[in-house]
């Protein structure tokens, strides 16, 4: 092991390489995440929406890798379960979708308790009734006081999807609330949207969709990004 550490392989060194991108998620993107930003640099607009996009897409990524409704879904994970690529990394690839798996189902009790809350009704009204009883999206509650978890991806990631399931399952029949992959791809997109990261989407979507009460306003943000002195 000394000798190692001192003199580490050609491989050590990139499988730690490899394993740092991958904790800083750095790590390059797969043919999918490529075709986005090839489509980014294409399009400049999009760039101007969204500037980061590697980032998100692996911490997206990271999470959808680590659950056992979304993580068949990828086929280096399938592989590592079924033991193609061997026992060391299917023993790895199970701890990683046990506890993953485990977080979300945590959430989703504690969601469904009202100690952690999820993006909320996408409706106007009933949100604006929500806030101003104290209430918070993305949320742990502690006492009467909310604290936010959206900054704490990927961890606030798993904590968002359980809550946003406990929302779900309230307001959906027994026969929609089968339909677990779909309900979980849906928790996935609103935790992603409604992250700091991605606010230049989430302002250009609600510009979009409700032109008359944020299309100014994303006008006026836009324009002063682009030309600050204007």
């Amino acid at each position: 092991i000394a000798v190692l550490r001192a003199n580490p392989t050609d491989e050590m060194l990139k499988t730690a390489k490899k394993f740092s991108e991958k904790q800083t998620f750095t790590n390059a993107l797969g043919p999918g995440g490529q075709a986005i930003l090839s489509f980014a640099r294409r399009h400049k607009i999009v760039r101007l929406i969204a500037p980061a996009l590697r980032t998100p897409i692996n911490i997206v990524k990271f999470v959808g890798e680590r659950n056992v409704v979304t993580g068949p879904l990828f086929k280096e994970i399938r592989a590592n379960v079924t033991g193609k690529n061997g026992a060391r990394a299917r023993d790895e690839e199970v701890a990683r979708l046990a506890i993953g798996s485990s977080m979300i189902t945590a959430a989703t009790y504690m969601g469904a308790q009202g100690m952690i809350t999820g993006s909320g009704p996408g409706d106007h009204k009933k949100r604006s009734l929500m806030y101003a009883n104290g209430w918070q999206p993305n949320s742990v509650l502690m006492g009467d006081q909310y604290y936010s978890v959206s900054r704490l991806d990927p961890i606030g990631m798993f904590f968002g999807i359980g809550a946003d399931l406990a929302e779900l399952g309230d307001a959906m029949t027994t026969e929609e609330y089968d339909a677990v992959v779909r309900m979980m791809l849906g928790s996935v997109s609103k935790n992603v949207i409604n992250k700091v990261w991605m606010k230049g989407v989430s302002d250009f979507l609600d510009a979009f969709t409700q032109p008359d009460r944020f299309g100014d306003r994303w006008m006026q943000s836009t324009f002063g990004t682009v030309i600050p002195s204007g």
